[in-house]
């Protein structure tokens, strides 16, 4: 099976102006301040949602989100949507965190090539999980760029190796193009890890918003139609017990409460 990679060094930085640059040191700056101080600049009120509250530096980001685009992404076209998320990532990640190997793939799917990205956190020979990672969007916006500080953190804080997917998008490709793209993804992972260093037994699925649904659809269509399932699904939102959900795949939803 062909597959191309290229090194970080060789894949190069995102390219970032210097107005980004500057804007994203004023992010940092307001991001340090004491929570109560980034409570005030976000509005005030602090954000309540089903009994939980929303941190005030997440709140105040947000705030700035909103401030900075041009109008909100719901009026804006998919190319124009896509432009603006990618400045704002480029903004709000303008010291990503370092890993010790980052490898730019392509990998087979079911309707052409599918353009990955694999993060290594340390180069020691230890064989650790690999997470394929569905990056969030609404099926629309959002690509490896876009993402590629989650996935940074992922791999860091984690300790696992992550394989981010490019799955084609809305609305030029139509449903279900994003989850054959994801489910060929898990299945070339699970038959390539080893290969790539990682442990073939431990090979999981995890995205954030429409990412958490790819990687839900993923492990269901997995444990249904045979061959590898997911080790596990990780999926960084809150659940009814406020508890981070992360389960092995054919466990129920109790099961991570």
């Amino acid at each position: 099976m062909r597959w191309r990679a290229m090194t970080e060094s060789a894949y190069g930085a995102r390219v970032t102006t210097l107005l980004e640059r500057a804007q994203g040191r004023f992010v940092g700056f307001l991001t340090a301040l004491p929570p109560a101080v980034q409570r005030f600049l976000a509005g005030g009120r602090p954000v309540r949602i089903d009994g939980l509250e929303l941190a005030a530096e997440y709140q105040l980001v947000l705030r700035l989100i909103a401030l900075a685009a041009p109008r909100p992404l719901d009026t804006m076209t998919p190319t124009e949507a896509r432009a603006e998320i990618r400045r704002a990532a480029r903004v709000f990640a303008a010291s990503p965190p370092a890993v010790a190997r980052v490898e730019d793939r392509v990998l087979p799917g079911p309707a052409g090539p599918i353009a990955a990205r694999l993060y290594v956190p340390l180069d020691d020979g230890v064989r650790r999980p690999l997470v394929v990672n569905y990056h969030g969007g609404g099926w629309v916006i959002g690509d490896l760029d876009t993402h590629d500080t989650a996935s940074r953190h992922l791999a860091r804080e984690a300790n696992v190796g992550v394989l981010s997917i490019a799955y084609r998008l809305a609305p030029e490709h139509r449903f279900p193009a994003a989850v054959d793209d994801a489910l060929a993804a898990f299945r070339w992972a699970a038959a390539n890890a080893a290969g790539l260093g990682f442990d073939p037994t431990r090979v999981a699925v995890a995205g954030d918003s429409a990412g958490g649904n790819l990687a839900a659809v993923v492990s269901q269509l997995a444990v249904r139609d045979g061959g590898p399932r997911p080790a596990a699904q990780l999926s960084p939102t809150r659940s009814r017990t406020s508890r981070r959900s992360i389960r092995p795949t054919g466990s129920s939803p109790k099961d991570s409460c």
